[in-house]
């Protein structure tokens, strides 16, 4: 570690070498990019997406507004969890959320039929 001498009457700080910071700051570059991407990909490939699940417009519109809507409800939540829990448990629980929401997905009764944003009860 590397020392910097401090103005008399302070302490002086102690600094990390570059290299020790660079693997932890690639993995944060890393996530935001995958966080990012997640949130804007669907937008180029609407068109796509209308065509092969034979959508609307409206349809195709509401898909975007419910992820899009289900990312801003996450992360309002994941404020409030990680500000009164340890952050390893909000990945737990956080993995956990997520495989729950895709096993209901998944037991949707006539899933393979229509989109599981589309119900009628």
């Amino acid at each position: 570690m590397t020392t910097i001498a401090a103005p008399p009457g302070q302490e002086s700080a102690v600094f990390s070498p570059f290299g020790s910071v660079v693997p932890a700051l690639l993995s944060l570059t890393g996530i935001f990019l995958v966080n990012f991407l997640t949130r804007v990909i669907l937008a180029p490939f609407l068109l796509y997406v209308r065509e092969d699940f034979d959508l609307t417009k409206a349809q195709a519109g509401e898909l975007f507004f419910i992820v899009s809507l289900g990312y801003s409800i996450a992360l309002l939540a994941s404020g409030f969890v990680s500000s009164r829990v340890d952050h390893r448990k909000v990945i737990v629980i956080s993995a956990f959320g997520v495989g729950l929401g895709l096993c209901l997905a998944s037991f949707h009764e006539k899933a393979s039929q229509r989109p599981p944003w589309r119900t009628t009860f």
